[in-house]
């Protein structure tokens, strides 16, 4: 079956053939469409929660999923920074990702 080209009322169009379903305005209607919608569903979204800085050990304890001995050991060690205040242990969320980022291993292909 020979493809028959066809021209549009507007000559600035580039040809399109018979079969042709979907023409390059509606690309265009559709992408600007697709981009509203997308940019509503972004709009609808809360904010992600803001990480607060300073945290007690229990928060510390739930976010590395680790025992209250385990965090005393790191703590009297001295792998992980501290700051006392009136007997309640804060920890500096930014010292926390520090130490796990120098504590990234990345394994070795077989070769």
């Amino acid at each position: 079956m020979a493809k028959h080209q066809y021209r549009g009322i507007d000559n600035n169009r580039p040809s399109l053939s018979r079969d042709q379903l979907i023409t390059i305005e509606d690309l265009t209607d559709f992408k600007k469409e697709f981009l509203t919608e997308i940019k509503g569903l972004f709009a609808k979204q809360p904010p992600p929660p803001q990480m607060k800085r300073w945290l007690k050990s229990i928060e510390i304890k739930q976010l590395l999923k680790i025992s209250t001995g385990t965090l005393h050991n790191l703590r009297v060690n001295g792998h992980i920074p501290f700051t006392k205040i009136q007997g309640v242990v804060f920890y500096d969320f930014y010292d926390i990702e520090k130490i796990l980022e120098a504590g990234k291993t990345f394994s070795n292909p077989k070769q």
